[in-house]
């Protein structure tokens, strides 16, 4: 049985690891800290956790814990990775897990000296269908790609104490969502990319609501664009590969799946124009959670350790981060 130990209250929570764990046999969630005693005592009583702490170091202390899922602030995740790992524990950390220069790779780093998995929650890739769609394009499936264009838009955060829309908290859409789209960008072309450009579309207090760029890779024939927005009232994503032999465009590439807890569906389609169109594998009823979950449990219980994080994303995060910065 390998125990886990939650840093933060974060809504996130219940469908992040929550639920997935109570699907389970060989995990359990054992304690949760909050910088706030009272909210953790209270957040645990509401979850069935056993213990509560009011403090993250207390969890990290506690020597039943083997791994940590942490959700707090982005402005936190690099502090508390390394203090995680400092502890001897595993790390999920929700992402952007880096939002500093060289830290994904220094932290990557230090896990591996510590024999200890590191991994960042990029959800979405570890649905079936998303692995085909990456193993199809590693394979060639549309010979040399010639433009990458990703979009991912979601509800926009409601005013007040909404960690998204606080800079000091390192929020925006970029940090957001951007990181998402960041991961498909570098994953599907797998060489080193420079921003052209970036513009932030709309902002409000010191923060971006809608974002977009372009990249263009190191041997300059590969074309990367991307937008992330805090729409309002829709939740959408797509992937549009273009190749020398044709395209194919994954729509909810980064929402595979419905957020329904109860009876969650597939809810991506595949448009293609090659002779003969992929087959990408089905979800079965389980949620992108879940399957990010069987993939950090199984690596734990595999000693599979190596860190599985994108350094490449990680470092253009950070690079499209100070541009945003210099429009809001």
């Amino acid at each position: 049985m390998i125990f886990i130990g939650i840093l933060s209250t974060a809504k996130i929570n219940h469908q992040s690891i929550l639920i997935p764990v109570e699907k389970r046999t060989d995990c359990r969630v054992i304690a949760v800290a909050s910088r706030s005693p009272h909210k953790a005592t209270a957040y645990a009583k509401l979850h069935d956790i056993p213990t509560a702490y009011g403090a993250y170091q207390d969890l990290l202390d506690d020597p039943r814990i083997a791994a940590v899922y942490i959700s707090t602030p982005n402005s936190l995740h690099e502090f508390w990775i390394q203090k995680a790992l400092q502890a001897g524990k595993h790390v999920l950390c929700e992402k952007p897990a880096f939002t500093s220069s060289g830290m994904a790779e220094s932290l990557k780093k230090f896990a591996l000296s510590r024999n200890l998995f590191l991994m960042e929650a990029m959800h979405y890739r570890y649905h079936p269908a998303l692995k085909d769609f990456f193993a199809l394009l590693s394979e060639r499936i549309l010979g040399d790609i010639h433009c990458v264009k990703v979009t991912l838009r979601y509800y926009l955060p409601i005013e007040g104490d909404d960690i998204r829309l606080n800079p000091d908290l390192k929020g925006g859409v970029l940090k957001h969502l951007g990181c998402y789209c960041l991961d498909v960008l570098t994953t599907v072309i797998q060489k080193p990319l420079s921003f052209d450009n970036i513009n932030v579309v709309k902002k409000t207090h010191s923060v971006d609501l809608e974002t977009s760029g372009t990249l263009i890779s190191s041997d300059g024939k590969t074309r990367a664009e991307f937008l992330c927005d805090f729409s309002g009232d829709v939740f959408e994503s797509e992937i549009q590969v273009e190749g020398e032999n044709g395209f194919m465009n994954l729509k909810s590439g980064m929402n595979p799946t419905t957020f329904d807890i109860e009876a969650p569906k597939d809810v991506w389609t595949l448009e293609t124009n090659l002779p003969m169109k992929p087959c990408l594998s089905l979800g079965d009823g389980k949620t992108t959670y879940d399957f990010q979950l069987d993939a950090f449990i199984e690596s734990l219980k595999n000693g599979r350790l190596a860190p599985v994080i994108n350094e490449r994303a990680s470092e253009l995060l950070v690079q499209g981060g100070h541009l945003v910065s210099l429009q809001i």
